[in-house]
């Protein structure tokens, strides 16, 4: 798979991929609150080459008398554009469309502006699927399970826990092995559990492959990542933009907790 991540002529310092936004407090006369913006999806999975997808910019934070914003958006290997939308009910969106022509994974890199304000969010758009996904039974509690080593690409495990009891907690540790990689784990009923964010090395902090920046160490350990309630398989996905990039992780289990 072919992955591209360019930022063309767009200068944002980025934000976590899926930053989320916050209410904005009540503020004293005279001061503004936070402008904050998100991208929804911030994370297009199995993208098909040649189909449009579409992705609301929302920003928040104005104050009473703000009238519009103007919205900038870069789809790295795609298009460039900025547009200026009313501001209503404290809140302005706009909706951008975008297709491939490629298979690959693409940042889609935003801004919003206002009276001198402005707030960044990304998003990560992958088209064309994974490499073939691979399923690994977990059976018992207790020990670490080793997984192997990934590279290159989007990998997906699936993890088969249909004879692990309800209640069972989860936990990851991973190694990035220096080149920045994202891991994602999906809990059974299709929602995001957890998200690493990109961690590796911190001398690729800035690197456009990284939509957001490195946020941590190539190492870590995330207890109590979800507890089962119901369903018999949960999936890890390992996002590795660079085509140089090694890592692994583990698994384990505990009950009791």
């Amino acid at each position: 798979m072919k992955l591209i991540a360019k930022t063309g002529g767009l200068a944002l310092l980025l934000l976590l991929l899926g930053a989320c936004s916050t209410t904005a407090p009540a503020t004293p006369q005279g001061h503004r609150p936070r402008l904050a913006l998100t991208v929804t999806p911030d994370y297009l999975r199995d993208g098909e080459v040649g189909t449009p997808y579409t992705f609301t910019l929302r920003a928040t934070g104005f104050r009473d008398g703000d009238e519009t914003a103007t919205f900038k958006w870069n789809f790295a290997g795609g298009s460039t554009g900025e547009q200026e939308v009313t501001v209503v009910d404290g809140a302005a969106e706009l909706d951008v469309t975008q297709s491939y022509s490629e298979a690959g994974v693409y940042a889609l890199v935003a801004a919003v502006e206002n009276s001198g304000r402005s707030a960044t969010a990304s998003a990560i758009v992958s088209i064309g699927g994974a490499t073939p996904e691979r399923e690994i039974v977990l059976a018992t509690c207790g020990d670490w399970v080793s997984q192997k080593s990934g590279a290159y690409g989007v990998t997906i495990d699936r993890w088969d826990i249909s004879a692990l009891p309800v209640g069972a907690v989860f936990d990851i540790k991973f190694d990035t092995v220096g080149i920045p990689d994202r891991i994602l784990v999906v809990k059974p009923d299709g929602t995001l559990a957890h998200d690493t964010g990109w961690r590796g090395d911190a001398k690729y902090d800035g690197d456009a492959l990284y939509p957001g920046g490195v946020v941590g160490p190539k190492t870590g350990e995330v207890p109590s990542v979800f507890k089962k309630t119901g369903g018999n398989s949960f999936t890890i996905e390992v996002l590795g933009p660079d085509p140089r990039t090694l890592w692994n992780y583990e698994v384990r289990c505990r009950t009791g907790v």
